[in-house]
């Protein structure tokens, strides 16, 4: 709700919002996932990276997900976006160890990223699940 009242912020702001608003909307959270990537930056020919994070939508488990992301204003698939370098993802049921959809259970539970557990728990006192 801070991001949306003062208009601005990060890549972890605008990825949080998504995910707030699409759980909003009814999308479960099983099919969001907050990716922590590295983003290639630069010319085409570019190594350097920087830490950056999106959204990914997955339809079905198995599928390709949707990402969302703030540095570009269209949503494609994962593999239309070879800009990005997963590193790990997590949503209210925990963190990953990668970001396919097909990983039932978490590898650990949301306590081992303290910021994000204490943002979960903000939200569930302000009435968000």
């Amino acid at each position: 709700m801070e991001t949306l009242g003062l208009g601005s912020g990060d890549c972890e702001d605008f990825s949080i919002a998504k995910y707030y608003s699409l759980k909003e909307v009814g999308v479960a959270s099983d099919k969001l996932r907050l990716i922590y990537v590295r983003a290639k930056v630069g010319s085409s020919d570019a190594v350097a990276s920087q830490a950056h994070m999106v959204l990914a939508y997955y339809a079905q488990p198995d599928s390709e997900p949707l990402v969302l992301d703030n540095l570009i204003t269209d949503i494609r698939p994962a593999s239309r976006r070879t800009d990005l370098v997963p590193v790990f993802s997590f949503n209210s049921e925990g963190v990953f160890t990668g970001v396919s959809g097909k990983e039932a259970t978490p590898a650990a539970g949301t306590g081992r990223l303290s910021r994000w557990e204490d943002l979960l728990k903000r939200a569930r006192a302000e009435g968000f699940e």
